[in-house]
């Protein structure tokens, strides 16, 4: 009689092989370390809900209850700049995400992003801590490296009132009228640009203004305002850059750069919470 040698592959074939049964399945067990790290994260997670805080995916940093816009949002920042760092202009950049998920972002997003993340550098979790450092370092950068573009754009009137427009060209446009032109100068709590500065950026705490670009751009570069100095012979308008370029002295807030002028660009997309809506004061 020929002895059958039963074939080996795999762990259940050797169980057999012995037992005549499969490998029986074994309930993981339980560990007092790995449930206190469950107990952990679960109020780790609870403690951060309805307060700002950074989440890191794999193509993006989510910031949620982000305060913009007269409301609260979920604000995700891609990881990588458009097109691997390319340059355009804004209207090409406008044409080119148009048919991607990540967005333009306006320099009010902009600014309400990296505000939240100078308040928060001392966030109550020592992980979020080391989360707005992280991104602190992309945007710093970003701006260190060049100028960034942003979907806000500045139109200044022969006759009537200049407009600024955030979100240009998209379906979420919104505008603000007023008189824009002015002398160009360094932007600081008596510079007397309230007016502009809220219309470009979406606040008029030029203090705070003054301590944030400082503080994302290269150390002692603060921001600066460049606009038209005076009414135009013809209605001319300017995208709205941000950033340090080459061995500037200043954080440039540029509203009167070239029109066709190309800078890169990295994406954002936008979600407000519902029922988030806040008073204006």
């Amino acid at each position: 009689m020929k002895l059958k040698i039963p074939e080996i592959r795999t762990v259940d074939d050797y169980y057999r092989a012995l037992f005549g049964t499969p490998k029986p399945e074994v309930e993981e067990e339980q560990s007092p370390i790995i449930d206190k790290l469950k107990a952990s994260a679960t109020k780790r997670k609870k403690d951060l809900e309805g307060k700002f805080h950074i989440e890191e995916l794999d193509d993006r940093y989510s910031f949620h209850n982000l305060e913009y816009h007269y409301g609260i949002y979920t604000v995700d920042w891609s990881k990588e700049l458009f097109d691997g760092g390319q340059n355009n202009n804004q209207a090409d950049w406008v044409k080119i995400t148009k048919k991607t998920e990540f967005k333009l972002p306006s320099a009010p997003l902009y600014h309400a992003t990296i505000a939240a993340l100078y308040n928060n550098q001392d966030h109550p979790d020592s992980e979020q801590q080391d989360l707005v450092q992280t991104v602190r370092e992309v945007f710093q950068k970003d701006f260190t490296n060049s100028w960034m573009m942003t979907s806000t754009r500045a139109k200044y009137a022969k006759n009537g009132k200049d407009v600024v427009t955030h979100d240009w060209k998209s379906k979420n446009a919104r505008t603000v009228k007023g008189s824009f032109v002015g002398q160009n100068d360094y932007v600081n709590d008596s510079c007397g640009f309230d007016n502009v500065i809220n219309a470009i950026l979406g606040t008029d705490d030029l203090a705070l203004v003054e301590e944030v670009y400082e503080w994302i751009g290269k150390e002692g570069k603060k921001p600066y305002l460049w606009h038209i100095n005076n009414k135009p012979d013809n209605d001319i308008e300017r995208p709205v850059v941000l950033g340090v370029v080459g061995d500037n002295v200043r954080f440039d807030v540029d509203a009167g750069d070239v029109i066709d002028d190309y800078w890169p660009a990295r994406g954002v997309v936008t979600q407000r919470k519902k029922n988030s809506m806040r008073h204006e004061n």
